[in-house]
């Protein structure tokens, strides 16, 4: 069986019982994309919907990233006069992570800061 009837016979299918989108794989598989290419690329095509759905998440990461940070420099405070392995662990650890959730947060942001530029007359 080819490949361009398979999908004829999958689309017949799903016209006739009406269960397009029905499948959580299928349905991870479309929006996974827009998914990143919302949250890193393509500010300026966010809705009114999405763009607070985005500052929330954002910010949400920035300051997750920025509570891990504190966390970090309070146990390097606390823990530079006898540095333990336990103490470097949990310092290399938290400022991976740190890292992770504000880069994540800041590029976020940025998107949704991002908005249409408008064609002036000059």
């Amino acid at each position: 069986m080819k490949v361009e009837n398979i999908a004829e016979d999958r689309r017949t299918l799903e016209s006739l019982h009406g269960h397009k989108g029905n499948d959580p794989l299928e349905a991870q598989r479309r929006e996974s994309k827009s998914l990143n290419t919302a949250w890193f690329k393509n500010g300026e095509s966010l809705n009114l919907i999405q763009r607070p759905g985005f500052t929330i998440l954002s910010l949400f990461f920035f300051a997750s990233g920025l509570y891990i940070a504190v966390d970090c420099i309070q146990i390097w405070r606390e823990g530079i006069s006898t540095p333990t392995a336990e103490t470097l662990f949990f310092l290399t650890i938290g400022t991976i992570a740190s890292l992770f959730f504000l880069a994540f947060g800041v590029l976020g942001l940025r998107n949704v800061l991002r908005f249409k530029k408008e064609n002036g007359g000059d």
